[in-house]
């Protein structure tokens, strides 16, 4: 299920939802290790393929917007080492 539906979901039931998004999965553990964040559920995301990442920016974003958003995630990939895979290009 994806965060969008899981969080309009709750949103109709007048629920929320608490979300915590890490690419650093030892920070996390760490935290959970001193009793912190003992409240969230561990779930492991993949990484959207290409053509779904596409799929996502291109529902949220103009044509134009597109290309110039396509620019800084290459530009962010050459620094992050953790932004590689996911963000290869399409």
């Amino acid at each position: 299920m994806s965060i969008e539906h899981a969080v309009e979901e709750a949103a109709e039931k007048g629920r929320r939802v608490h979300l915590l998004i890490s690419t650093r999965e030892h920070s996390y553990v760490h935290s959970r290790m001193c009793l912190r964040l003992g409240d969230f559920s561990v779930v492991n995301l993949q990484p959207l393929d290409n053509v779904r990442r596409l799929e996502m920016v291109q529902g949220r974003l103009s044509s134009e917007q597109v290309a110039a958003f396509e620019e800084q995630l290459s530009d962010v990939k050459d620094k992050h080492l953790e932004c590689r895979v996911p963000f290869s290009s399409v």
